[in-house]
């Protein structure tokens, strides 16, 4: 006789979502940077003052039993991850990031990684980095935060391009687009 199956997972709750069309225009980017503060970790987007107006965003964060699944559209910016910020973590994570559309230069112990549209990279919450998405308008990505206790291997300082991998890369790609 066979057996009904038992589900694996508890049902997924709705996303979080900031989106900059619910705030007053003046109010966006601060709104923008609660919110990924908010999903990932605590972050320090950075963006002149004159150059905010009219900054458009929408983060939806999926919480996850162990981290969270965020996709982030926005206009270009800056993104740092200070010593502060590390200070105040709960726990050390990966950032696994599949970009969808702009340029991210990723700057972390020393290295630079770019990622163009279809690639993915890590790079780790403990140390200090700068996102940099200013090459183009925009900017798309859908990032995995994963707690590093769950992840068995370690990885040498600095950001990697995953999908560069001969082996497993095509398959992380795909892995990545079928989470989001």
């Amino acid at each position: 006789m066979t057996q009904a199956a038992t589900p694996m997972t508890e049902a997924a709750a709705p996303p979080r979502i900031w989106d900059t069309r619910d705030v007053r225009a003046e109010e966006a980017f601060d709104y923008y940077r609660e919110g990924i503060c908010a999903a990932f970790t605590p972050l320090a987007p950075d963006l002149p003052r004159a150059a905010r107006s009219g900054f458009r965003s929408v983060v939806h964060s999926h919480a996850m039993p162990e981290g969270a699944l965020n996709h982030v559209s926005a206009r270009a910016h800056q993104v740092r991850r200070t010593p502060a910020g590390i200070a105040a973590s709960p726990e050390p994570c990966w950032y696994v990031n599949l970009q969808f559309d702009g340029i991210c230069g990723i700057e972390q112990a020393g290295r630079r990684l770019d990622l163009h549209p279809g690639e993915v990279g890590l790079f780790d919450s403990d140390r200090v980095f700068t996102l940099d998405h200013s090459r183009r308008a925009g900017l798309r990505v859908a990032s995995l935060l994963l707690p590093k206790r769950l992840v068995a291997a370690d990885f040498a300082p600095g950001p990697h391009r995953l999908s560069d991998h001969p082996v497993y890369g095509r398959l992380l790609t795909e892995a990545a687009l079928a989470l989001f």
